[in-house]
């Protein structure tokens, strides 16, 4: 029995991971759809939410089932007997990261990597491009399943708001009242007050004798026709 795993945070599912999944299910006798569980990282739903949500998108495939793991993904694998993992790719930036990674997992165990390219229609689609777009009340209701979407409503009425933030765009769950909070990525920033400007002193004309304050110009209209007599004497 040809058996795959289809791993992935899937936080939220969307209909590019269903696409995948489904694709997947056609080439191989059995597929896991292998959901990671990490403490450590907040996560829009919780494990339990989303194995459910995937069990109900993958409630068409007679072949895949869902499970949650933790660990090493090659663990997972060489303790289910799997020797194959399904990747879907959607650019070229996708196929850089995934080589590394699939040569690493088979330098671990006895797997290999298949990659599958994602349908145009899904191809700029992902979990934290919904999450991003959904947060600033974008309609994300044709990029994920209708009881997702639903889902991620209440979890928004809950008062919980959740932003992307730094490069590896993880998300951070922020619990409120009700009401978006603020948090250091909302927008607009916030205004920066400006630094006063320097005091500026208009220069007095005219030239200032050593040790003395700024001639007037009275004082200096003098001192310049004394230099014109000056120079206008015959030798």
């Amino acid at each position: 029995m040809r058996r795959a795993v289809c791993p992935g945070s899937f936080d939220p599912v969307t209909n590019g991971h269903i696409d995948i999944v489904g694709r997947a299910s056609t080439l191989f006798d059995e597929v896991v759809v292998a959901v990671g569980v990490n403490k450590s990282k907040s996560r829009l739903f919780t494990a339990d939410e989303r194995i459910e949500m995937l069990r109900e998108s993958c409630a068409g495939f007679a072949n895949v089932t869902v499970e949650g793991f933790s660990g090493l993904l090659t663990t997972f694998c060489e303790e289910r007997g799997i020797h194959a993992i399904v990747k879907g790719l959607r650019a070229v930036s996708d196929f850089d990261y995934e080589l590394q990674m699939a040569q690493m997992n088979a330098s671990l165990a006895d797997v290999e990597t298949v990659f599958v390219p994602t349908s145009p229609e899904y191809s700029f689609l992902a979990s934290s491009l919904v999450k991003e777009v959904a947060t600033f009340g974008g309609d994300v209701s044709g990029l994920v399943p209708d009881f997702v979407h639903e889902r991620r409503s209440r979890v928004q009425m809950r008062g919980v708001h959740f932003s992307m933030s730094g490069h590896d765009k993880s998300l951070e769950v922020y619990a409120g009242s009700g009401s978006v909070g603020k948090t250091e990525d909302s927008w607009p920033p916030p205004r920066r007050s400006n630094p006063p400007l320097p005091t500026l002193t208009a220069p007095c004309r005219g030239v200032a004798r050593r040790g003395a304050g700024p001639a007037s110009p009275g004082r200096s209209r003098a001192a310049g026709r004394r230099r014109r007599r000056r120079r206008s004497r015959p030798p």
